[in-house]
């Protein structure tokens, strides 16, 4: 096979992988994981149920991959928002519009990742690499929050995390009658020591 055929070759796998990845999150985030067939997935696809055999050994796998991208997607994010070397104010109110344009502009995946934080036997399956996002994500946050000048970081990291959480709960179950911007500017005013005076 020549490169530019082995090229397109490549890219095919890619787009079709995206392609049953995105109408997998679709459905197991409106019906759940457990309530999402394979054969459902391949629908909404508009692929055969065994081209996605081809690239995922099972539901699970499929589910995985889903998690590990959006993970890997958000890690970068947030590190080059925390590598820009902009002060910690700036720093903090760039990882706050983040982290919101984020849900706004990808829900499905917001409510997918609220599905398995909720559900106990979904957690399990994809429960270590959220564990480890977290933590890492945790550990930044608490780094920021002490330049910042707050009085106990790692705390504080954890409750602007889990604040966090519950916005976008809210915010994905009501998304017509949120006040997310309002929200984001109260957080700001609340973490931000020069927002207090």
């Amino acid at each position: 096979m020549t490169d530019k055929k082995q090229q397109r070759f490549r890219q095919m796998r890619e787009e079709s992988s995206a392609l049953i990845k995105q109408a997998a999150m679709q459905l197991f985030a409106r019906k759940g994981y457990g309530n999402t067939s394979m054969d459902e997935i391949a629908r909404e696809a508009g692929v055969s149920k065994g081209l996605i055999y081809n690239y995922f050994d099972s539901k699970q796998s499929l589910l995985l991959a889903i998690i590990r991208e959006g993970i890997e997607l958000l890690r970068h994010l947030e590190c080059s928002i925390y590598d820009s070397g902009a002060p910690p104010e700036t720093v903090l109110t760039h990882l706050l519009e983040a982290v919101f344009q984020a849900a706004t502009e990808q829900p499905d995946y917001w409510r997918l990742y609220t599905l398995m934080l909720l559900k106990g036997d979904t957690f399990e399956l994809v429960q270590q690499p959220l564990h480890t996002f977290m933590n890492e994500s945790l550990q930044r946050m608490a780094k920021l929050l002490k330049q910042l000048s707050s009085e106990n970081p790692k705390l504080e990291a954890r409750f602007l995390a889990a604040t966090l959480d519950g916005v976008l709960l809210h915010y994905l179950f009501l998304p017509k009658d949120y006040p997310l911007q309002q929200m984001q500017k109260h957080l700001l005013k609340r973490f931000l020591p020069t927002q207090n005076k």
